[in-house]
């Protein structure tokens, strides 16, 4: 089974320390920074210790933290970190965190564990959304995604089980979509032979419908599927689209 190693930190601290105070003193950066390790330091480890027992705390304190874990426990686990720390920062938008995770094989070591993390966060702080500006954000899988559009990112994962339920899809079938999503990006660069996707994912619906004897009303499925994956998936969150596919495609791998 594939682990995570999740490294963040809190994004711009030292311009909250310079400008989120008024008439800063010493005492009063104190108490911030150390309103801000508790958070990291205290509530991190109970709240794993309670709901992700799986999960360990390589370090957590200051204004950062590097944990080992589940991979998709993992997840869960970040997003519900940055709730979490919406709540204890009583909503200020300019008090943030991102996030950077890194998906292997349990045996790789630690140091190489840290340094994908590590490389995760630095892309999740260099991310820029069109909306919602740079870092608040977290990167899975080499991909950027703003904290504010992670709910569409769980949504998107959600509906994809739903389908496979329903019409049991096999990793092929989610490879394909993979594929579809890349060859989506690389249309987005320029390449007009890559906008072929379009067509190439309707015709691997049409067919995986079509050969499914399982499915019986095979204009719905195809409805369906075509939404979700077309219409709603990779057409409205591309190269966003890969961290649901790929968790799919872990868990399709994994039984």
């Amino acid at each position: 089974m594939a682990i995570a190693a999740l490294k963040g930190d809190v994004d711009n601290l030292g311009t909250i320390f310079q400008q989120g105070l008024q008439a800063p003193t010493f005492a009063k950066m104190a108490a911030l920074s150390r309103q801000m390790n508790h958070f990291f330091s205290l509530w991190l480890p109970a709240y794993c210790a309670e709901h992700y027992p799986n999960i360990y705390t390589v370090f957590a304190g200051g204004d950062d933290f590097f944990l080992i874990g589940p991979w998709l426990q993992t997840q869960k686990l970040a997003a519900a970190m940055r709730q979490a720390f919406g709540h204890y920062v009583a909503g200020n938008a300019q008090i943030s965190f991102s996030a950077g995770i890194s998906i292997t094989k349990p045996s790789l070591p630690l140091g190489r564990l840290a340094a994908g993390a590590e490389e995760a966060l630095d892309a999740a702080k260099s991310f820029v959304h069109r909306q919602y500006g740079q870092k608040n954000s977290i990167c899975v899988y080499g991909t950027g995604v703003s904290w504010h559009e992670w709910p569409e990112i769980e949504a998107a994962a959600g509906r994809i089980g739903e389908l496979k339920e329903a019409y049991g899809l096999s990793s092929g079938f989610i490879y394909d979509m993979l594929q579809f999503c890349r060859a989506a990006g690389e249309e987005r660069k320029g390449n007009i032979a890559a906008g072929m996707w379009r067509s190439r994912l309707a015709y691997r619906i049409r067919r995986y419908v079509n050969d499914n004897k399982c499915i019986s009303s095979k204009n719905n499925a195809y409805a369906q599927l075509t939404e979700a994956f077309y219409q709603n998936g990779i057409e409205r969150l591309e190269a966003k689209y890969r961290i649901p596919l790929f968790n799919h495609f872990y868990l399709l791998r994994a039984k």
